[in-house]
């Protein structure tokens, strides 16, 4: 059975950053990103637990688990799963400092 996915905002508009950066060079795997993207999401709400929990010693963050998109392991989604529906929280390039935008987010 698959749960609900929803979106914060801050979320939404890291999509589209990342994907306008990847359209720059190449509007193809621009496309294909957002599919990935989409795929992501449909496999996380039918097995939300499936991804790892972020390990952090914040314990804001004890919840929120992070999961890299197929074809594309340089980006990740990090979510909350509340046992009945899933908030994805951030998009992140692999390169980025996300471990010090997560300490400073809220899970909700």
């Amino acid at each position: 059975m698959s749960v609900p996915v929803t979106r914060r905002r801050q979320a939404t508009a890291e999509l589209l950053h990342q994907v306008a950066e990847i359209e720059k060079d190449n509007p193809d795997a621009a496309l294909r990103f957002l599919d990935a993207f989409e795929r992501a999401c449909a496999q996380l709400a039918e097995q939300p637990e499936m991804a790892p929990r972020y390990e952090s010693e914040n314990p804001r963050l004890a919840d929120v688990r992070r999961w890299v998109i197929p074809d594309f392991p340089g980006y990740l989604i990090f979510y909350h799963y509340d046992g009945t529906q899933i908030s994805i929280l951030h998009l992140f390039s692999a390169k980025q400092d996300y471990d010090s935008r997560l300490r400073g987010e809220p899970k909700d």
